[in-house]
């Protein structure tokens, strides 16, 4: 690889480094995952299967933080790829597959 193209590279991989820290969140402090149909308040989303869930990031570079069960109400505060960040009613917030949730009716 010349130098040229290396440089490019480096500025190209310190982007997105610096875009990567945008995804960042701050931890909610709850450590309990909201039960099957438990918890009361607004929710946009339903967990369709026993998931696990990321607090820090939407990445599977890591052990999970925890797990939703199947019917755990969440509401989608945003897309990211092919993960989805939540809020269950319990509080907790974390990312989830994209694949795992669906509209509430």
């Amino acid at each position: 690889m010349n130098r040229k193209t290396w440089s490019l590279l480096c500025v190209v991989l310190m982007v997105v480094g610096i875009a990567g820290c945008g995804v960042m969140m701050v931890d909610s402090g709850s450590p309990k995952a909201s039960s099957a149909g438990g918890g009361s308040g607004a929710y946009t989303h339903v967990i369709v299967g026993d998931t696990d869930y990321y607090r820090n990031s939407p990445s599977q570079s890591s052990p999970s933080d925890g797990s939703f069960v199947k019917g755990t109400k969440v509401t989608l505060v945003r897309k990211a790829g092919s993960y989805s960040l939540v809020r269950s009613v319990d509080g907790v917030e974390a990312y989830v597959s994209t694949g795992s949730i669906r509209a509430a009716n």
